[in-house]
């Protein structure tokens, strides 16, 4: 009523503006009353209660396992080397160059070689000009043998020689003309397959040569990528350098060296877990070569496991290539019949809580409330959770923050966060 009175005699004095501006607090004070006392506005701790739900800690039995370490490696990888001695005229790139089947990597100066080659095509036809004439003379003593034109004299003298002569020393043994005929036929056959034998080896001298030429480029045998590059353009290159480490990057695998005690328990296809340094989480391998024999010093043996070429960070997430490459440092986890059974604590990422350095939780106590408690975390698991290795005891609820819902829409006149609905 006081108030009533004091607005009115300010009406009564005319002062507008300062009844204007008191109207307008009243008007709001009475607004906020209203709206509070209808449910409108949340209380601040309700506000912050329903940001977020009480979510039990998982406890999961883990199987017998240990961990090896390993490195990512491609899955197929060569070294290429020099097979002539020479300058390099041709590198196709740095470190990091896609190359196709077939493509030149590297190639050396090959001009020394062609001259041979021209030289030994030489040599090939010389060998076949030789055969050519054996045969020749092969045809000649057929047709016109060489003990028939061994005769002297000529006429009467000549033809009586044929006649008698040759025959008679045939007679005595001074002579044998079919021996000689057989020899000479053998010796003109000799010369045809010597002759042959050259035209041979002449075309092996360039088959040798052409080989050289084609060893001279370095060629890629898979499609992949240069690892690393040994040399550069203008080097001077032996046999046996090498050039450039090629690999197909596309598909990785993990390679570690496994006691003996484990392999026992592994087989060819075998699914198991693998973490990598450039991930959170862990992923599936398989395993794919274990070496027949074991290290003789370190009594190890070397196991292959493949990756796949893309994962998911979640349920309902997006496939994406695994970040990283070859080399990087690995872990799998193999099963272990000899270790220990032991629990795995997991709570989901969302619930830890960075106090500076040390990460937390908030439990819930028995009245509903929250209270901050320190734990030490491990390896992050799949499904977005994080193992705990301490701090917790696994049958407590933590704090993680509420999931977001569809807008409720608010039927009638009521406060909106700021907003008046109409």
């Amino acid at each position: 009523m006081k108030t009533t009175e004091y607005m009115q005699q300010l009406f009564a004095q005319g002062n507008g503006k300062t009844v204007a501006s008191f109207a307008l607090i009243a008007t709001v004070t009475g607004l906020a009353l209203w709206t509070t006392a209808s449910g409108g506005v949340a209380a601040p701790e309700a506000m912050k209660n329903e940001r977020y739900e009480a979510v039990p800690v998982q406890v999961e039995r883990a199987k017998p396992s240990a961990v090896i370490g390993g490195t990512v490696v491609p899955f197929k990888e060569v070294t290429l080397t020099a097979q002539i001695p020479g300058t390099v005229e041709f590198v196709l790139g740095k470190e990091g160059t896609e190359a196709e089947p077939g493509q030149v990597l590297v190639a050396i100066n090959d001009d020394a070689l062609r001259s041979e080659r021209q030289a030994a095509v030489a040599q090939y036809y010389a060998a076949q000009s030789a055969y050519q004439n054996a045969q020749a003379q092969l045809q000649r003593e057929l047709y016109s043998p060489q003990v028939n034109r061994g005769m002297t004299g000529m006429g009467m003298p000549g033809m009586f020689d044929r006649m008698f002569t040759r025959p008679l020393e045939n007679m005595m043994g001074q002579t044998h003309t079919g021996v000689s005929r057989y020899a000479d036929l053998q010796a003109r056959q000799q010369g045809v397959n010597q002759a042959l034998q050259q035209i041979k080896a002449a075309r092996a001298k360039i088959d040798v040569i052409d080989t050289k030429i084609r060893n001279a480029a370095q060629v890629a045998p898979f499609k992949g990528v240069i690892i690393k590059k040994f040399v550069e353009k203008g080097d001077t290159v032996q046999p046996g350098q090498p050039l450039v480490k090629f690999g197909q990057i596309d598909l990785w695998q993990i390679q570690a060296d496994v006691p003996v005690r484990l392999v026992s328990n592994l087989y060819i296809g075998q699914k198991i877990q693998a973490k990598l340094d450039s991930m959170p989480y862990p992923i599936d391998a398989y395993v794919r070569l274990i070496h027949p024999t074991a290290d003789l010093k370190r009594h190890t043996v070397t196991v292959k496991f493949d990756l796949p070429r893309t994962m998911r960070a979640g349920p309902g997430a997006p496939e994406q290539r695994i970040p990283g490459g070859p080399g990087m440092y690995a872990e799998v986890r193999l099963p272990d019949p000899q270790a220990s059974q032991g629990e795995i604590v997991s709570v989901p990422k969302d619930a830890i809580v960075q106090r500076g350095s040390l990460p937390g939780v908030y439990v819930q106590r028995p009245d509903g409330s929250w209270g901050f408690r320190l734990v030490r975390i491990g390896t992050e698991l799949s499904g977005g959770r994080v193992q705990i290795l301490s701090g917790l005891n696994g049958d407590e609820k933590v704090r993680v923050p509420r999931r977001p819902r569809a807008a409720n829409h608010t039927q009638g006149r009521g406060w909106t966060g700021g907003l008046a609905t109409r």
